[in-house]
């Protein structure tokens, strides 16, 4: 793959965030635009890892869901930002084997995609509040918010997840299990959303345990999508970040694409510079295809 001028300053960026991160132990924010950064950290030793974060202002960026639906077209993360005038996509949650109906209880611009609400997860992402309701975006918590169900009512986006951190800073995964690479959403303490991809294959435990050793700031915490098919991509006039194709490990046998190479996903959750603040999106979104 060819990398523009633009996209190798971007790399050493990237890069010296990660070192940066790694002497400090905390996270160094490289703004991408206004209301948008991005930050990598790596941990050291034995157990050494990588995740990179996105950090949004939700009053600065539109978030929606969209969806191929029962007859449409999976496309990958790069597809689905620039078909529809995006800045940012990651997965909409897990899918079932039929490529596209949900696990979770999944709804699109108000329609109803598919799924159920699944009923120990706990956690659901909203955007596009109820009028008179803010903030226009955030991770709901049954623990806090009460029953999803009731509470996402009215959201006209809505992307139920397990639950990985807690309103109360609980991290509900024990440790073990297969290791992965995974992408989570949050939201820090300001009510910014986080957007985190793990890029060292992790156990769900642990990469909470990253997330908070990481100083992000997350209060609340869900599951998006781990292995292959987990994807986070950002672009930019000049500039793009991907991250996906990481696989998992089970039974010791690796199932791994090239990093940076997207598998086509269904359901995404994807932002876009709100139209009322021309300044908030790198690049300008263009009107969606039609």
């Amino acid at each position: 793959m060819s990398i523009s001028p633009g996209q190798a300053r971007w790399t050493l960026v990237i890069a010296s965030l990660m070192v940066g991160a790694t002497l400090r132990a905390q996270p160094r924010w490289a703004e991408w635009g206004p209301g948008l950064e991005v930050a990598e950290v790596a941990g050291a030793g034995d157990g050494a890892w990588s995740l990179v974060a996105v950090r949004v202002d939700p009053a600065r960026f539109e978030v929606v869901v969209l969806s191929a639906g029962a007859g449409g077209q999976a496309l990958t993360a790069d597809a689905w930002a620039h078909e529809h005038g995006l800045t940012v996509v990651a997965n909409a949650g897990m899918y079932r084997k039929d490529g596209r109906t949900p696990v979770g209880y999944l709804r699109s611009d108000g329609r109803e995609v598919g799924g159920h609400w699944a009923r120990k997860w706990g956690a659901a992402l909203v955007a596009g509040p109820p009028e008179g309701r803010h903030p226009p975006a955030t991770i709901l918590d049954a623990s806090c918010d009460g029953p999803l169900r009731e509470a996402a009512r009215g959201w006209r986006h809505v992307v139920q997840g397990l639950r990985m951190l807690t309103c109360q800073g609980e991290n509900t995964f024990r440790p073990g299990g297969r290791r992965a690479a995974r992408l989570a959403a949050g939201v820090d303490g300001a009510g910014r959303l986080l957007f985190v991809f793990h890029r060292t294959p992790v156990t769900e435990h642990d990469f909470v345990a990253h997330v908070q050793e990481a100083g992000l700031d997350a209060h609340r915490l869900m599951y998006l999508e781990g292995g292959s098919e987990a994807s986070l991509y950002l672009r930019g006039p000049s500039r793009e970040i991907r991250f996906g194709g990481i696989g998992s490990t089970e039974l010791g046998q690796w199932t791994r694409l090239p990093e940076g190479v997207f598998l086509p996903i269904p359901n995404v959750i994807g932002l876009r510079g709100r139209d009322h603040d021309p300044d908030s999106g790198v690049p300008a979104s263009p009107p969606p295809k039609r």
